[in-house]
């Protein structure tokens, strides 16, 4: 992985920096083939962003390895994201996010990524009556809701049970989590695609 400006210092050809077989799908960066496109791409991107900048939403939740809708999958947009009150980086395809300053990040292939917790909280999808849950597999009306701590109020708890039963009642299911749930990510994702394979 290499960016353009030190190739061509280098006395690298204009020519070979445009051949086929190098990954360019990041403006001024290069690498070789495609181990991982998805991956590499990100790993592109990184070169790029500023130190503080991490990756979020739907690309965090693919570079942690949990599921996602298949039409969220192929989205080409890169979610990238830093603290508040810092401003939220744009370009090309990557859209920017300020997120809460309490967001953990950690790092997976050695890339900054919003921690699971917290991904699992920013990725939403808007589903039918306009309830909103933490993820969603619409094709299937199967969704996924992080229970966080401020759901024990009991106005919270109120507005969850009737979000509830208006998907039930619309034929959804919801498979709700807690932070227990994120301790095991490998027990936590295999329950998730053993939850989806039935509703298919």
């Amino acid at each position: 992985m290499f960016g353009v400006r030190d190739a061509a210092a280098f006395g690298v050809p204009l020519k070979r920096l445009r051949a086929q077989d190098l990954d360019r799908s990041v403006w001024g960066m290069r690498r070789a083939g495609p181990a991982n496109a998805f991956r590499g791409r990100l790993e592109l991107y990184s070169r790029r962003l500023r130190p503080d900048a991490f990756f979020s939403h739907v690309t965090a939740a693919r570079l942690l390895d949990i599921p996602v809708p298949l039409r969220l999958e192929r989205e080409p947009l890169v979610h990238v994201a830093v603290l508040a009150p810092e401003r939220a980086p744009h370009a090309k395809v990557l859209v920017g996010h300020r997120l809460d300053p309490a967001t953990s990040i950690v790092t997976r292939h050695g890339l900054r990524v919003s921690a699971p917790c917290d991904t699992w909280r920013v990725v939403e999808t808007e589903t039918g009556h306009d309830v909103r849950v933490d993820l969603a597999y619409a094709h299937l009306k199967f969704a996924i809701e992080y229970q966080g701590d401020y759901h024990r109020s009991r106005s919270q708890w109120r507005r969850d049970m009737t979000r509830r039963t208006r998907l039930e009642a619309d034929g959804w299911y919801a498979m709700e989590l807690n932070a227990d749930d994120l301790r095991d990510p490998v027990e936590l994702i295999a329950r998730i695609r053993t939850a989806l394979a039935r509703r298919r």
